[in-house]
């Protein structure tokens, strides 16, 4: 019998003493709610008694006139179990919609109502509903990708909700947050209204601007080589005067020499100036013995690479007289040097007076003198 039932109707028999009138449902004298008192002539059968209530132990005591218990009727029945369906979800019996199952868990992205239908043992059904209500994506929070500043920038993170309170990991609490040093930088935010907390983390790092110094303007001898160098760490790319794009650029030539670089905040251009002149430095002995010591026995041009080729040296005594002469020749040849003869015999000591004609590397041509003594 339903424990919430009101009333269910019980079909008795019972073989009544031919002195009893009646039956009834409750005692004489006592309350009866619910219960119709039937009369029931004597030696009756299959009479019907209402019944509001079923007494201890699942037993109906049916009594006579003078209170007497004349019949006692065991009432065999099924209590209806409990129907409700409340956080998380659990309950005795199966939810229809996804078969027999005692559990069912759902998720919250969208407000769905959940029934769930109970069948119990007497054949009866029953229902009971849930509403899970979603209370809105506004704390699907999204600060975004890691990204970066440049340097001496803002970076302006912001996110929204309404109704709610905004926490930031260096403890500010607005909707957003003004961003000038790298770090990692996070906001947690709490609905007022549904206490819901959503929280997002962003990874921000720096770019230096781009620099480049080329150097000082700068002046090499002929010959040499230089080289420029534009790279600085924070540095993506360059691009020279003539189109290459390495970080440095190897310099022969008389010029000026343009590089720009450039990265994700900016740009930077440097310049220098290079000049390759003629350095001249060329070696002339101003004093020479040639005594066959292997020390100092000739008298030749040295240099450093500076000179292509010399055109004349021409060697003159005191008195004016020629005393040596070689055309076109390399310098730092000892073979094309003066052993101090004359004429196949040694020259005597004193002042010699030379002259040279030079052909530099750069094109130009110089006449150059001055005196070298012979030492015996």
């Amino acid at each position: 019998i339903a424990a919430d039932a009101t009333a269910v109707a019980v079909n008795v028999t019972v073989t009544q003493p031919s002195t009893a009138s009646y039956l009834t449902a409750w005692p004489t004298g006592q309350a009866r709610p619910g219960v119709s008192n039937m009369i029931w002539p004597a030696a009756a059968t299959k009479s019907t008694l209402v019944v509001a209530a079923v007494g201890t132990g699942g037993k109906i005591s049916l009594y006579n006139q003078a209170g007497t218990v004349h019949v006692i009727l065991d009432v065999v029945g099924y209590w209806r179990p409990a129907a409700n369906v409340t956080p998380p979800q659990t309950v005795t019996f199966g939810y229809d919609r996804d078969g027999l199952r005692q559990t069912k868990t759902v998720d919250g992205t969208q407000t769905t109502t959940y029934t769930v239908e109970i069948t119990d043992a007497c054949g009866q059904i029953f229902y009971d509903d849930m509403i899970l209500e979603v209370l809105g994506d506004s704390l699907l929070l999204d600060l975004g990708p890691d990204t970066f500043i440049c340097e001496d920038q803002l970076l302006r993170l912001e996110v929204s909700a309404t109704n709610a309170v905004y926490q930031w990991s260096d403890g500010s609490a607005n909707a957003y947050l003004d961003v000038t040093t790298p770090g990692l930088y996070e906001v947690t935010v709490t609905k007022i209204d549904t206490f819901c907390i959503g929280s997002d983390y962003i990874e921000i790092s720096e770019v230096l601007l781009p620099e480049v110094f080329l150097g000082t303007d700068t002046t090499l001898c002929l010959g040499q080589t230089l080289l420029l160098s534009a790279s600085a760490p924070q540095n993506n790319s360059y691009l020279w005067q003539d189109g290459s794009i390495a970080d440095t650029l190897m310099v022969q030539q008389s010029g000026l020499y343009r590089v720009q670089t450039a990265n994700e905040c900016g740009e930077a251009e440097d310049a220098v100036l290079v000049a390759f002149e003629s350095c001249r430095e060329i070696f002339i002995p101003n004093a020479f013995s040639p005594n066959s010591d292997g020390i100092n026995d000739l008298f030749y041009l040295q240099d450093d690479g500076d000179v292509a080729s010399v055109s004349l040296l021409r060697i003159f005594d005191r008195w004016g007289g020629l005393v040596f002469e070689q055309h076109h020749f390399l310098p730092n040849n000892p073979a094309f040097g003066w052993d101090g003869r004359f004429r196949g015999k040694p020259s005597t000591e004193g002042i010699y007076t030379w002259f040279l004609q030079v052909v530099f590397k750069d094109g130009k041509e110089e006449l150059l003198s001055g005196s070298v003594a012979l030492i015996r």
